[in-house]
């Protein structure tokens, strides 16, 4: 009885663990090519500015995560931010600063007063006020079952 428990163990085990390992290496890899790249919208930062899940899809929200790596001699003063509705015009959503206190890499949160419709949106950032990088993110359509029963996922 043993040996058959065993026999259907092992294998299911083993391959759990090589996808666990696999998606963990790339999870590790696309976080660290995206911090040397200066942005990069995701879902949660680590504590040392990592991007947790980097992505430039997510889900309707009332706000953005941003994780953000500056060159080591960057001398700026200040990140400033703006999150920027690309459907229909260019309308600025939301805006902050972030006074960077010496700091090289850390997070920016932007935040909406509603939750961001389904569209197109860009953040544009400055460090002081000379413009640095823009990133552009989508927000999707919410899961719906009509969605699940037409086999849009």
């Amino acid at each position: 009885m043993w040996s058959s428990i065993l026999r259907r163990f092992f294998p299911v085990t083993s391959l759990v663990i090589l996808i666990l390992i696999s998606t963990g290496a790339s999870a590790q890899e696309a976080s660290s090519k995206a911090t040397t790249e200066g942005l990069t919208p995701c879902l949660a930062v680590l504590c040392d500015g990592s991007p947790v899940y980097p992505s430039d899809s997510f889900p309707p929200a009332k706000h953005i995560t941003v994780a953000f790596r500056l060159q080591k001699d960057a001398t700026a003063k200040a990140l400033k931010s703006k999150w920027i509705a690309l459907d229909g015009g260019e309308k600025i959503l939301a805006e902050n600063s972030l006074d960077l206190q010496g700091q090289k890499r850390g997070w920016l949160r932007l935040e909406l007063k509603e939750q961001a419709a389904p569209g197109k949106y860009r953040i544009d950032t400055m460090l002081d006020d000379t413009p640095w990088k823009s990133v552009n993110v989508e927000i999707a359509p919410p899961i719906t079952k009509t969605s699940i029963d037409k086999g849009y996922l």
